[in-house]
C-alpha cells in the first residue's frame, strides 16, 4: 500500500489516531503549546520556586494518568479525616 502520498486528514490517518483529524498544522501547533507551557515554566523559575515541568502528550486528547479529585485506594472517610488533619486550628 503506497500510504506515503495520502492526504494527511485523510481516512486512513484518521484510523490511526482515534478517528481524530490530525494534519501537520495541528502537530506544529501543538508542539509550540508545549514550549510556551515549558517557557512558562522556566519564567516561574526566574522567581526563585521550583516549576512543575510539563510532560508531553502525543496528542491533545490523551488522557493523564492522574486526574484532578483522583483520590488513588482512599476511601472518602480517608479523605475528609487527612483534610481535617491539615485544616488551621478552629477559633472557637
Amino acid at each position: 500500500m503506497l500510504k506515503e502520498h495520502l492526504s494527511p486528514g485523510g481516512a486512513w490517518h484518521r484510523a490511526h489516531l482515534d478517528g481524530q483529524q490530525w494534519t501537520n498544522t495541528e502537530s506544529l501547533l501543538w508542539g509550540i503549546w508545549h514550549k510556551l507551557d515549558h517557557l512558562d515554566a522556566r519564567l516561574v523559575w526566574q522567581k526563585r520556586k521550583r516549576p512543575k515541568w510539563p510532560k508531553f502528550k502525543t496528542f491533545p486528547w490523551s488522557k493523564d494518568k492522574l486526574t484532578v479529585g483522583d483520590r488513588g485506594e482512599a476511601t472518602s472517610q480517608d479523605v475528609v479525616d487527612y483534610l481535617r488533619s491539615i485544616a488551621p486550628p478552629s477559633s472557637t
